[in-house]
């Protein structure tokens, strides 16, 4: 079986190998990943009150999560052997 792989841009402002992440990037994420929880409050008269709450993911651990991912696929031994049958 043979995986199709797409390279991962560098970041040219640093020695390290560090992912590029571009403004184009940020602007189609920001808001993008949220999650849904339950959160009942009580209003002024200590009615309970059900409620649903989304929480957005902040774009600073987006890009640490597509950070430490694509360095981990870049270094991982499972790349070595893509393409072979």
């Amino acid at each position: 079986m043979t995986i199709k792989t797409m390279r991962v841009p560098l970041d040219p402002r640093t020695d390290k190998q560090r992912p590029l992440i571009t403004n184009t990037m940020k602007m189609y994420c920001i808001g993008e990943f949220s999650w849904e929880e339950n959160a009942p409050y009580y209003d002024e008269n200590g009615v309970l009150h059900e409620h649903t709450a989304v929480r957005e993911v902040p774009w600073d651990l987006c890009k640490k999560i597509y950070k430490q991912m694509a360095t981990i696929a870049n270094t991982s031994p499972e790349m070595e052997h893509l393409g072979e049958e």
